[in-house]
């Protein structure tokens, strides 16, 4: 299956605080995917940079093969975004979607995959059910506080 959104090698620095460092991932088709993370774990530019509001320090974000930076116009006719925080018009055409949300039980409920970040780096990912069973624990919830807490390489 081709992927709708290709996230590859993705960095981004604000003068010498690195925000995202060096992160890949693919959303398919039909496929929604949960970026959780504390405050702080570089999701928000992650997202501006996948809609192009944010240039990325270096790395590619391709979406329908095409990359956003060349693209931007052509590509936002086709996004969706929706956001506690802000809203951009709806223009939804491929049924893929990167779900931001603190509410877990939606997360599990909604999403297929998952990516956990933290201090702008991919953790951890894979489905609900999986990172439940991974990390022991009883629920998403408490997957999220663990890994968000934890001081050692993110186990």
């Amino acid at each position: 299956m081709k992927p709708i959104v290709e996230v590859k090698n993705l960095r981004k620095n604000y003068g010498e605080k690195e925000a995202v460092k060096s992160i890949s991932f693919k959303i398919n088709e039909n496929e929604i995917l949960g970026l959780l993370g504390p405050n702080g774990s570089g999701k928000t530019t992650t997202i501006g940079m996948m809609l192009g509001l944010l240039k990325p320090t270096s790395g590619d974000i391709l979406i329908e093969g095409k990359k956003i930076e060349e693209n931007r116009i052509e590509i936002l006719k086709k996004i969706n975004f929706i956001s506690p925080y802000i809203e951009l018009p709806k223009k939804l055409t491929e049924i893929s979607i990167l779900l931001a949300s603190h509410n877990m039980n939606e997360v599990t409920r909604l999403c297929k995959s998952i990516l956990m970040m933290k201090d702008g780096k991919l953790i951890d990912s894979g489905n609900p059910e999986m990172l439940i069973q991974k990390h022991g624990r009883k629920n998403l919830e408490e997957v999220f506080l663990k890994l968000s807490r934890s001081k050692n390489e993110y186990n």
